[in-house]
């Protein structure tokens, strides 16, 4: 155990022995004399101090040293901190939608040693804040501190508070996982033709790897359809064709930061949750659940145009195709840049306990200023009792 103010255990041991001191100045009563001139003499009593020839009321006494000693104690903070040589481990576990959870699940277990503390995370900045406080906690019973990231570092992790965040860890980060890759669809099924543009834009999503599946159903879907969503997971979107020799208008769709601009067939409100709007505020994409997995229906047609050899609207059908839910951003699939990596790890070793502690101003320690006042009360009490003896007043 230390203290962070021990200034205080001083001032109260110097209080002590001032106490101690003035304990044995006791006051009696002056011997009664006959005088000529007591008619002068105010109807008073009279008392004076003197030195005890003995030590009297010793509970008092070791009752005022206690209180003074607690009461000091409780001011100098006291902290109990045991450090082990080795250092402590803080691991931040990727959980934003672009993750494989899979893989870091697979790090957590294979992890060795075993972290004192996991903070699961969305995005960098979160992470770093949490682990701060976490390695606060833990520099009182460690010499240092390893902060551990396991994600697969997707560009969508980094906002722009992570870099003044990741100053205030003062050590070096270890960096564990495979950067992240586009999260096309395991088997993409279409039935349109081979040169449509959403099949072209689906064929170059699909050529960077993938994990989930992934059905395009030009009408409604079948029950087969249907049953397989619901029962492996993955995405059932709906994208309407227009007719032949239909035209659209001029119009913007507009999907968790990414805009696509550009004549398209616009159709019925589609039902579920919105995940996309027109320029005008109308819903132009909803996601229903569908068991493990979704259904996304599309409410415009792009056939027309070259929105979908954009990179816009590239982001726009890896948004529709992307893992069921709303953490989707525009980046949350792209690698993070080796720049925001090599700033992310830093350099050196392990944070030091000394610069995460958290030292600023507490109040005083509960428990020696709960046992300072019960001390104190009992105290009270045995002067009180003191007090009915006419021989030595208090």
């Amino acid at each position: 155990m230390s203290f962070l103010a021990p200034v205080w255990l001083g001032v109260a041991f110097v209080g002590a022995a001032l106490t101690t001191a003035l304990h044995f100045l006791s006051r009696s009563r002056p011997r009664s004399r006959v005088l000529p001139t007591t008619r002068f003499v105010p109807a008073a009593s009279v008392r004076t101090l003197a030195p005890a020839p003995r030590a009297t009321d010793l509970s008092l006494l070791v009752l005022r040293i206690v209180s003074l000693l607690l009461i000091g104690a409780a001011l100098a903070r006291p902290v109990w901190r045991t450090a082990r040589p080795s250092p402590a481990i803080i691991a931040l576990a990727d959980g934003s939608a672009g993750a494989d959870s899979q893989a870091v699940a697979s790090a957590m277990r294979v992890r060795r040693p075993r972290p004192d503390t996991v903070i699961w995370f969305k995005s960098l900045s979160t992470g770093l804040v949490g682990a701060r406080r976490a390695g606060a906690r833990l520099a009182s019973r460690a010499d240092s501190v390893e902060l551990v990231v396991i994600s697969s570092f997707a560009a969508g992790l980094w906002d722009a508070a992570t870099t003044s965040i990741r100053q205030t860890w003062p050590g070096r980060v270890r960096l564990v996982g495979e950067p992240v890759r586009a999260p096309e669809g395991a088997a993409v099924e279409i039935d349109t033709d081979p040169d449509d543009a959403l099949r072209a834009a689906l064929d170059r999503l699909e050529r960077r790897g993938g994990r989930a599946i992934v059905l395009v159903r030009r009408h409604r879907p079948s029950a087969e359809d249907s049953a397989r969503v619901r029962g492996r997971g993955g995405v059932l979107l709906i994208w309407p064709r227009a007719e032949p020799g239909a035209r659209g208008q001029t119009n913007a769709v507009l999907a968790a930061g990414v805009a696509v601009v550009g004549p398209m067939v616009r159709f019925a409100a589609p039902s579920g949750s919105p995940i996309s709007h027109f320029a005008d505020g109308a819903v132009a994409a909803g996601e229903r659940p569908l068991g493990i997995g979704c259904e996304r229906e599309v409410a415009f047609s792009l056939d027309a145009g070259d929105a979908l050899l954009r990179p816009a609207g590239l982001r726009l059908v890896q948004r529709l195709i992307a893992p069921c839910g709303d953490g989707w951003t525009p980046d949350g699939y792209a690698p993070l840049d080796s720049a925001r990596l090599a700033s992310l790890e830093g350099t050196g070793g392990a944070a030091p306990a000394s610069a995460l502690r958290d030292d600023r101003p507490r109040p005083p320690a509960a428990i020696p200023l709960v046992l300072a006042g019960l001390a104190l009360a009992v105290e009270r009490m045995a002067r009180r009792k003191r007090a009915k003896s006419p021989a030595d007043l208090p």
